[in-house]
């Protein structure tokens, strides 16, 4: 998360979602994992990208690349700004 990113909650309890990474005029659409979901868009549609991807796209499984290069299939079980933790 860089220092100019604006926390996305969900409505109702509160939950990061993801964050508004700001582009001149525009915002664009982060999910938990870092990675750009839109381009530079206004903030409602960028939130409204968010509000619908919600934290489901977290239950997918996944693949780790290891330091031998070999890749292992996992499942993420927690995320937050300090990283990803994976459950095999």
């Amino acid at each position: 998360m860089k220092n100019d990113w604006i926390e996305h909650r969900r409505g109702g309890d509160g939950e990061l979602i993801g964050w508004m990474q700001p582009a001149e005029n525009e915002f664009i659409a982060v999910d938990l994992l870092g990675r750009q979901r839109t381009e530079p868009v206004d903030w409602l549609t960028a939130e409204e990208t968010l509000d619908g991807l919600g934290l489901a796209y977290l239950a997918d499984p996944y693949e780790l690349r290891l330091d031998t290069g070999s890749w292992l299939r996992v499942r993420i079980t927690e995320v937050s700004t300090d990283g990803v933790v994976n459950g095999q």
